[in-house]
């Protein structure tokens, strides 16, 4: 069985726990507070400045030229498409808040990716940026089949649905399975924990949105 089918069929519990979360629910159907959601860009905007840094370092560790240039434009898609574009757009419509803070999931999560990009085989570290493409694909997909009419986030849930990013998605874990594929036994196993534990941080990552909780 290929990589993605394992680490799916294994992370279903929670990716339906994602689904079922108070902020993702009331993002849905638009009834989300304005704090919450300005919390959250905040979050966002700290996560994807790091998470390109992990996806540039993932990227300089590997040795095909076609999986280097896609790592960097993952990079280059964090920053610009998300960070300029969408918070950009929420930031200006919403006038949104900053309040200076970072939530625990935002720093376990980027701590976690960062040890992996450096610290662990390359394969592992690959696994672990998946589930940020990965379930935020499937969760604008699920938010928009869903959504509520004059959502005030719907150019998020677009966002998250639309084409561009399901390419980058399909990109992302063609490369993980390929990785896979070629690993030992033991790396195998190494790259679905990755997997597993980048999951629940997403989890924990709009819970603390949620709660407005703070490091």
């Amino acid at each position: 069985m290929k990589f993605s089918q394992l680490a799916w069929q294994q992370n279903q519990a929670n990716y339906q726990a994602i689904v079922q979360q108070s902020f993702n629910q009331e993002l849905m159907n638009g009834t989300l507070a304005r704090e919450k959601f300005a919390y959250y860009i905040e979050q966002d905007s700290y996560y994807l400045q790091h998470f390109a840094r992990v996806l540039a370092k993932i990227a300089s560790r590997l040795d095909n030229s076609h999986d280097i240039l896609q790592f960097l434009d993952f990079a280059k898609g964090a920053i610009i498409a998300e960070q300029q574009v969408v918070h950009e757009h929420f930031r200006q419509q919403m006038n949104l808040e900053v309040s200076g803070q970072i939530s625990t999931a935002s720093l376990g999560y980027t701590s976690y990716l960062h040890f992996c990009s450096h610290n662990q085989a390359v394969e592992v570290a690959i696994a672990a940026v998946l589930p940020c493409f990965w379930i935020y694909y499937q969760l604008g997909c699920h938010t928009q089949q869903f959504s509520s009419p004059n959502n005030p986030y719907q150019l998020w849930i677009d966002n998250y649905a639309s084409d561009d990013f399901a390419a980058g998605v399909a990109a992302a874990i063609a490369i993980s399975d390929g990785y896979y594929e070629q690993a030992s036994s033991a790396v195998q196993q190494q790259m679905l924990g990755a997997f597993a534990t980048s999951a629940r941080w997403e989890y924990y990552f709009w819970e603390d949105a949620y709660n407005l909780h703070s490091f």
